[in-house]
């Protein structure tokens, strides 16, 4: 039995009682949840986690404690992440070169628009994945100039 084969047996069992802890079970928080429904359940071999998870009466309480806890931890990580994007903003503000994230902001937005209006003449091809991330980008550039917060860089210019 291979690792990922334990995960998606374990996913539908875990989703009756956590939708969260279930969705979160293949990703980066995948192995933490694993090790703290291991250790409440006092197995270490996931293939019997998953029959252990479907056989233990207080099943629901334990997995509804380790949410709480996971949770907790998921948005300690989420402040001191947004903490971090601050300080990494305020310091790109604060220095000489506080002209290169516009400027680099132009030279992404005009490549956008010549991409999209290529595409509307029929001379390039679209490729939806490209599009995505180009339209993510374009968020994420709106988000930081416009954001509730306000922009750094506009007071210096």
């Amino acid at each position: 039995m291979d690792f990922f084969s334990d995960i998606e047996k374990l996913i539908p069992v875990v989703e009756k009682y956590s939708p969260v802890l279930a969705s979160s079970l293949g990703g980066p928080w995948g192995a933490i949840i694993g090790s703290a429904l291991s250790l409440a359940f006092g197995t270490n071999d996931p293939t019997n986690l998953h029959n252990v998870l479907n056989s233990d009466p207080e099943c629901k309480i334990k997995i509804a404690a380790i949410e709480a806890e996971v949770t907790k931890a998921m948005q300690e990580q989420n402040e001191k992440d947004q903490l971090s994007a601050r300080t990494l903003d305020e310091t790109l503000a604060n220095t000489r070169n506080y002209w290169v994230i516009p400027f680099l902001t132009v030279i992404y937005t005009l490549s956008f628009v010549i991409y999209v209006f290529l595409i509307a003449l029929h001379i390039l091809d679209i490729d939806s994945s490209l599009i995505t991330t180009l339209s993510m980008i374009a968020i994420t550039i709106i988000h930081h100039f416009f954001s509730k917060d306000g922009n750094k860089h506009n007071s210096k210019g």
